[in-house]
């Protein structure tokens, strides 16, 4: 996530039942200018073990609209540390790593 590490650090993410996680918008925005909506949503595969999280990042401008959006897998979960990332393991094309306070 390098080139866009600061519109994600500053965030504030809480995580729900059924999928659902509140995102808090920070000071940076992914977009230029401050009209970005932020989003996201987890999914459990119970039957696999397997989670998933979608994000979104949404920016109205005029008659405009641009998106960014990714899907990235729970690679790693500790008791206050999730990482999600796409890529082979130890090779990872995309990373969010979420912590605890």
């Amino acid at each position: 996530m390098h080139n866009n590490n600061d519109c994600f650090i500053d965030e504030t993410y809480i995580f729900k039942p059924e999928g659902i996680v509140e995102v808090t918008a920070g000071m940076k925005n992914c977009f230029y200018g401050d009209s970005e909506i932020a989003a996201s949503e987890y999914r459990l595969y119970e039957e696999s073990g397997l989670v998933f999280i979608d994000m979104v990042r949404r920016k109205i401008s005029g008659d405009v609209v641009s998106n960014m959006v990714f899907t990235l897998s729970l690679m790693g979960l500790d008791e206050d540390r999730m990482l999600f990332a796409a890529g082979e393991k130890g090779d990872y094309g995309r990373t969010l790593i979420f912590e605890s306070e």
